[in-house]
């Protein structure tokens, strides 16, 4: 307990200290020292001073600015000095201090140890410890307290002009106070800064060295003679001013009100960067933000007369344009300089420092200006208008352009637009102007006008725009405000704005979604567009373009007839395929004295489609009329096809016959499966370009099979020019996206093409579809193919007949071997005769469709009657690289094929034998059915496509049969129509074909 009170006492009187010792040999030094304050006596015990073998006995007791001093004194304490000054290998301590040289104190100890002495003086000043002086006694007496002045020393040059001669002397400032320093015991502990001890007073000066302190502790004064009056005042008296407080006597110093101005230099930093430079200008005097001394002096001497005139900065206001800079974006460095902001990695956010500053200037200079602020330049060579440029644009609508006449204004210049077209194209900003100045174009510009000069046409000075662009002139010009843009605007947003009139007759068939499609053909068609339809498979592509037609047709529109054909008589009984109802009754109400007709239009399609054509035109519209184009007896009159609404022709007799179909005015050119042209060096293609037409549609499942340069194809012959040139749409589109995968060329090709494609899929309309929808697919017979089955069914004609009369029973097995022979034949005729080489128009059809439906990720349930049709398929799946699934009366592990089409995304064909797979199976993955071969029992055919549409299926379920026109096949389906009794004949067929007529039978063969 005794031993803990003598601590605590300790700790209670012991007391840290700093001691001003004399030396000698480097001058005073300041040392930490530790004090016992208990002896009441006019002195303090000194215990120790404090260094690094003892500090730890004590550091548990200091505080932190006590151990910041500590450190501080042990930088320069005797161990230290010898370490960084003496001669290690050949002296020891003791005899470093005693040979130490004069002159390397002066020049290098003393310096270092007052260096650190300004560190420790701005230490002291933040604390209450105290300061004495020590002299070579073991204590310290009260007296030699030493008093540290919290606030700095401000010197005072005192100068008095008299008529012979001018004195000056110094003096000092504390806290307002004025000290005079001649006589008075001054002890330096650092020279510059200086850190001086006055009179028992520890002063800390920033504006002086204690050089200049020292002549006035000895002298009231010093003398300059009149003769060197003038050249002192200039090189001594003048920089002082400007640093020092000074009281003049003999001569005046005015402080001035400058006028102020803040200038912004575009220029180079100390990097060689392009920068900003913010100076200020009071009257003519310059200074750098952020940098300089704080007031500017001018002398003005007339003989022996001084007047000094004196600028103080206005740090606030100077200040308060940093901070405006700062505000507007800028950030600041190197004290005087100004650049954009950088990222988080430092760097800045752009490349071209240099335009960006420009780009920084002209957005900003009207408020700079407006706040003061002079704007210069200090490049190399160049200098750059900071003027705004103005784009002046008006837009005339013509037929088929928008005619756009632009002037661009840079201060007193004024240029055509199109003058620019060379700098956009090319990403070049800078153009000279007359005056020699630069001017940097919007770096908005190079994206919104670039695609105008890509696909405009420069006429004089005017830029022209095809309509079918009004999407790039929309983004362009975003104020330009043009009723005919708005009306456009419906293609893409709305078009059941308008009320577009529907052919009463088609109302009530059309689903919603082809009455818009309808309505959006006829807007298509109203701004002279061509558009293409490009809707699932079994959407009814084919009634929304009759719909059109028919519209077209009862609109009452006339069209005036080439010269060459205005004396045609419009008489329809020279042709045999002529499908004409109410002609004579059109002819009289459609012509005036035989110079105005109903418009004529033209559907080009593959040869296997003409049938279907006939047939949806007979089924929806019979009041068109239309004409085959087709086979060997077509006509060679082009004047002739004025008589029919409709010409259906095939893409073969186009491009055989295109010099005789392009003397012909088409009002509708309308390609079916346009996917045929899309190759742009086809002789196809460019003979369906050589046809005249007011309008143009394109029809396709599939507008994109393998490349976007099928799209190309398609819509240069819809709209030409509106992908510009192949070469350029392969540059700009083709390979930035299919290669590069470019999201900004997509989006781009997106917006241009957008208002003339009109695509929906299966699944967007399901629910306006029926749960299961049937068509019939007519597929034209290929020459070879048609010969072939002539041939056949010559054969077994006559087989019949002759046994027809001969026989006492009906010759039931050798029809339906004869039926079951044709109808092979009219699959393909290889599947009887192994030799056979030719194409088969069925075959082409069936694959045609798949490949659609391959490509739109269906999946396809595929029935036949006959293993052999099956295996034909499978020989065109396997390089096509098709995962399928085959079901035959052969198939043993039914299960698992049914689950690996079921069950697997990859695997979209299921080719299955009707007898096999016509019940028993789920197959609810499916959504469409093709019956390649009808079966003639209507319930075993209901059986195969209930495999898909049946309870499980959340799918709409669309069956295609496909029927040669011509054959057997197709007289069956007549007969069917006719007796529905005939469904019976081939269920029990040995009964049944006994019940047919001799008529009945020939009718079938014949």
């Amino acid at each position: 307990m005794i031993n803990f009170d003598n601590h605590f006492i300790r700790l209670m009187t012991e007391t840290f200290i700093i001691g001003i010792i004399p030396d000698n040999t480097f001058g005073p030094v300041a040392r930490p020292l530790i004090i016992n304050k208990t002896e009441n006596k006019g002195f303090f015990p000194i215990e120790a001073q404090l260094n690094e073998l003892n500090y730890s006995r004590y550091e548990a007791y200091l505080n932190d600015h006590q151990k910041n001093i500590f450190n501080i004194a042990r930088e320069y304490s005797d161990k230290q000095l010898y370490k960084l000054f003496g001669n290690k290998k050949h002296q020891t301590p003791k005899e470093f201090f005693r040979a130490v040289k004069q002159e390397d104190v002066e020049k290098r100890i003393r310096p270092y140890i007052e260096r650190k002495h300004s560190r420790l003086v701005d230490e002291l000043r933040k604390t209450d410890i105290e300061v004495y002086f020590k002299d070579k006694y073991q204590f310290i007496n009260k007296t030699n307290q030493i008093e540290v002045m919290k606030e700095q020393a401000k010197t005072i040059f005192n100068i008095d002009k008299q008529t012979n001669e001018t004195r000056y002397h110094l003096s000092i400032n504390q806290s307002g106070r004025d000290i005079h320093l001649l006589d008075k015991p001054y002890w330096i502990l650092s020279h510059d800064p200086c850190r001086m001890i006055i009179d028992n007073a520890l002063y800390s000066f920033e504006d002086i060295d204690a050089k200049k302190l020292e002549p006035f502790f000895k002298k009231d004064y010093i003398i300059v003679p009149k003769k060197f009056e003038k050249k002192w005042f200039e090189s001594f008296a003048l920089p002082n001013i400007k640093k020092f407080r000074v009281n003049p006597k003999g001569f005046d110093i005015e402080t001035l009100i400058p006028k102020k101005k803040a200038i912004l230099t575009l220029t180079y930093d100390l990097s060689y960067r392009s920068a900003l430079l913010l100076s200020f200008r009071y009257n003519n005097e310059h200074f750098y933000a952020n940098k300089g001394q704080e007031n500017k002096v001018i002398l003005e001497a007339q003989d022996d007369r001084y007047k000094f005139f004196k600028i103080i900065r206005d740090k606030n206001w100077e200040d308060k344009k940093v901070a405006l800079l700062r505000k507007k974006g800028l950030e600041n460095y190197l004290n005087s300089f100004f650049s954009l902001p950088k990222n988080k990695n430092g760097h800045l956010v752009r490349e071209n420092f240099l335009f960006d500053l420009i780009d920084w200037l002209k957005k900003h200079k009207p408020e700079l200006e407006k706040e003061g602020f002079t704007i210069q330049q200090k490049l190399n060579e160049k200098t750059y208008s900071l003027e705004e440029i103005q784009l002046q644009t008006t837009i005339e609508e013509k037929q088929d352009w928008f005619d756009i006449k632009a002037k661009v204004t840079i201060g007193n210049y004024s240029f055509p637009f199109i003058k620019f077209k060379k700098y956009i194209l090319q990403g070049i900003r800078e153009i000279q102007l007359p005056s020699g100045e630069y001017a940097l174009l919007p770096e908005e510009w190079f994206s919104y006008y670039a695609d105008l000069f890509k696909f405009g046409k420069i006429e004089g000075n005017n830029l022209l725009i095809n309509k079918y662009h009004f999407k790039l002139l929309e983004q362009s010009m975003d104020k330009f405000n043009h009723q005919y843009l708005d009306r456009l605007k419906d293609l893409s947003e709305d078009f059941q704005k308008e009320e577009i009139a529907v052919p009463e007759e088609l109302s009530p068939i059309l689903r919603s979604y082809q009455l818009q499609g309808y309505q959006w053909m006829y807007l298509l068609s109203k701004h002279c567009f061509g558009g293409c339809l490009a809707d699932d498979m079994g959407l009814g592509k084919t009634v929304q373009t009759l719909t059109m037609l028919l519209n077209l047709k009862k609109s009452g529109t006339k069209t005036r007839l080439p010269e060459k054909e205005k004396a045609y008589n419009r008489q329809l009984s020279l042709f045999d395929n002529v499908n004409t109802p109410e002609e004579e009754q059109e002819s009289t109400e459609n012509e005036e004295n035989g110079e105005a007709v109903t418009p004529t239009s033209l559907i080009v399609m593959p040869t296997s489609l003409i049938h279907n054509w006939q047939e949806e035109i007979r089924k929806f519209t019979p009041q068109l009329s239309f004409y085959k184009f087709t086979g060997m007896n077509r006509t060679r009159e082009p004047e002739e096809l004025y008589a029919y609404d409709i010409i259906l022709t095939t893409y073969g007799i186009v491009r055989n016959d295109y010099g005789l179909l392009k003397q012909i005015h088409f009002h509708y050119l309308i390609l079916d499966e346009s996917q045929y042209i899309k190759n742009p060096s086809s002789k196809i293609y460019n003979a369906v370009n050589e046809l005249n037409s007011k309008h143009k549609f394109v029809l396709t499942g599939t507008p994109i099979e393998n490349s976007l340069s099928d799209l190309w194809a398609q819509l240069n012959f819809l709209n030409k020019g509106i992908l510009g040139s192949y070469g350029f749409f392969k540059n700009e589109f083709l390979q930035p996206i299919e290669k590069n995968k470019d999201q900004h060329q997509e989006a781009k090709l997106r917006a241009i093409i957008d208002p003339f494609i009109l695509r929906r899929t299966k699944y967007q309309v399901e629910p306006e579809l029926p749960e299961k929808m049937e068509q019939v697919i007519y597929c034209e017979m290929t020459e070879e193919q048609e010969s072939c089955y002539e041939t056949e069914k010559s054969k077994i004609r006559n087989i019949i007949l002759e046994n027809l009369d001969n026989m006492e029973e009906q010759p039931t097995m050798k029809i339906l071997e004869g039926l079951s022979t044709l109808r092979q034949v009219a699959n393909h005729p290889v599947m009887v005769d192994q030799d056979y080489k030719g194409d088969s128009g069925k075959f082409e059809e069936i694959t045609a469709y798949l490949q659609n439906l391959i490509s739109e990720n269906h999946k396809v349930l595929v029935f036949s009657s006959y293993k052999k049709h099956l295996r034909l398929l499978e020989d065109f799946f396997q390089p096509q690289g098709w995962s399928y699934s085959i079901l035959t009366g052969e198939t043993s592990n039914r299960e698992k094929v049914v689950s690996g089409f079921q069950n697997n995304e990859h695997n979209k064909i299921f080719l299955i034998q009707i007898k096999a797979g016509g019940f028993g199976l789920n197959l609810t993955a499916a959504d469409y059915v093709l019956i390649l071969d009808p079966w003639w029992n209507p319930a075993v055919e209901e059986q195969a496509i209930n495999r898909a549409h049946r309870i499980g299926q959340d799918k709409n379920v669309m069956v295609y049969r496909f029927i040669s026109a011509n054959t057997v096949e197709e007289k069956i389906l007549r007969l069917q129509s006719k007796k529905a009794r005939l469904a019976e004949t081939f269920i029990t067929p040995n009964e049944a074909m006994k019940q047919l007529t001799r008529d009945q039978i020939v009718e079938l063969f014949s």
